[in-house]
């Protein structure tokens, strides 16, 4: 392609922007933005079968041709193909344990389950699980290798199926695990069962890393470059440093390269250190968790803070604020809550540039526009429709501003244009959305818009 080429190609394609920007600002205001789904909701924890998030009941249908889950999030899925998981309105029946009566346990603390409340096949589980055909004179531990259990943590509950003694469901802390022989090989159940436990967002695809999440137990997984089957562990420090801090009661903070640290606390408490001292504590009054904050790069006394659901001792009738916002350094503090549905807030993200910030919350992502360089009251946040009906635990802005990425509890992480750019297309690099010169034979892409045709 000659360089004469390349630049009609550019005029091309912005005349085609400015016909349909309008109209394609309209269509996503009304569906929401188009999000892609990076990876998906399994996790490679080295277990005998692929992982997801913490499961606390599982139980079978009278006839056994039905299995049911209880996720740690309060939603019941059932499946019949013990493949595909749908969600359910059954309620978990009593958990129908064995009385112990004596039964020396395999350890302190198990539970019992038998095949039909019947004694003579039992099993027991805790830390692992065990089973014996003697009346619990005799226990065989069917779940540790090297000291580790092979379906991840603390078993939960277990289910035997009515129709078969050695068909046994367990509920862990990774997921769901399946036996069909007695304990002698296992599988996971967790395909198709949106229970990856996203906690935050730590990294954004870039180079040779990829997407990477926090999860319980202070674990960071990845989503490699090229990877099409699973999140796999990492080490990140910065998770390890959190846990500790978490330890000493301070739920959220960020350093900053001028020496700014901001901290919160549980109770709703903001305090910001300097080289020099701290600023006053700031609590405001009904205020829940200090989850996350977002500070400008260019500018570290701007900042914005996000506060999860209310405390127990909150003040009745007295709106919960979930977003503040300071230009001072955390001298002062500014409610810009407004109209931001009462839902747990758990991450935000700004751009200076545009005044878009963006808020993660128990009722999904919203999106605002405002000075963020000097204290105001947003106009009306604005719900981004398109991703799944969860808690969104944390939102992001690459280091360009054009991609807004989302950790959707439940079902993982999630990418879209940001929507501050629409109205302002631009031809970019595919690789990276930066508008740069373009050399003959690039790759080029449209940001801002959609482009239904080009000629």
């Amino acid at each position: 392609m000659s360089r004469r080429a390349t630049v009609l190609t550019h005029k091309a394609a912005a005349v085609l922007l400015a016909l349909g920007a309008a109209a394609s600002a309209r269509a996503q205001t009304e569906t929401g933005p188009d999000w892609y789904h990076a990876g998906n909701s399994l996790m490679d924890l080295s277990l005998a079968g692929l992982a997801g998030g913490p499961v606390d009941r599982v139980w079978y249908s009278a006839d056994g041709g039905t299995l049911y889950a209880l996720i740690s999030s309060g939603k019941t899925f059932e499946t019949s193909d013990f493949e595909s998981w749908m969600p359910s309105q059954s309620t978990a029946p009593a958990a129908g344990d064995l009385a112990s009566d004596g039964t020396l346990l395999p350890e302190q603390g198990a539970r019992l389950k038998g095949f039909n409340g019947q004694r003579s096949t039992m099993y027991a589980f805790g830390a692992f699980v065990y089973r014996s055909q003697d009346g619990g004179s005799n226990w065989d531990n069917l779940t540790e290798y090297r000291s580790r259990s092979i379906i991840g943590g603390s078993v939960r509950d277990l289910a035997v199926s009515p129709r078969n003694p050695q068909e046994v469901t367990a509920a862990t802390g990774d997921g769901v695990f399946r036996t069909l022989d007695g304990g002698k090989s296992w599988s996971g159940l967790n395909e198709s069962l949106p229970n990856l436990p996203a906690l935050r967002l730590w990294a954004l695809p870039s180079g040779d890393r990829g997407a990477q999440i926090e999860i319980p137990g202070n674990r960071t997984v990845e989503w490699q470059p090229g990877e099409k089957q699973a999140w796999r562990l990492v080490n990140n420090p910065d998770v390890q440093l959190e846990a500790q801090l978490r330890a000493a009661a301070i739920t959220a903070f960020a350093a900053t390269t001028s020496g700014l640290l901001y901290t919160g606390s549980p109770d709703g408490t903001i305090t910001v250190y300097t080289n020099a001292g701290s600023t006053l504590p700031f609590h405001p009054v009904s205020g829940g968790t200090v989850e996350r904050f977002w500070v400008d790069p260019t500018d570290s006394r701007i900042a914005l803070a996000v506060l999860g659901g209310r405390p127990a001792n909150a003040i009745p009738g007295v709106p919960a604020p979930h977003v503040f916002h300071t230009v001072d350094g955390g001298s002062n503090w500014d409610d810009i809550t407004n109209d931001l549905p009462d839902a747990a807030a758990h991450g935000v993200a700004a751009s200076r540039a545009s005044g878009a910030i963006y808020v993660a919350t128990d009722a999904g992502v919203f999106y605002t526009r405002s000075d963020v360089g000097v204290l105001s009251v947003p106009s009306s946040w604005q719900k981004l429709g398109g991703l799944p009906q969860a808690s969104v635990a944390d939102v992001r802005l690459d280091s360009a501003e054009n991609q807004l990425w989302a950790a959707v509890d439940g079902f993982g992480v999630y990418s879209t244009l940001a929507p501050h750019r629409l109205g302002d297309p631009a031809v970019v690099s595919a690789a990276d959305l930066i508008r740069r010169a373009a050399a003959p034979g690039s790759l080029l892409s449209v940001r801002g818009a959609k482009v239904s045709s080009a000629s």
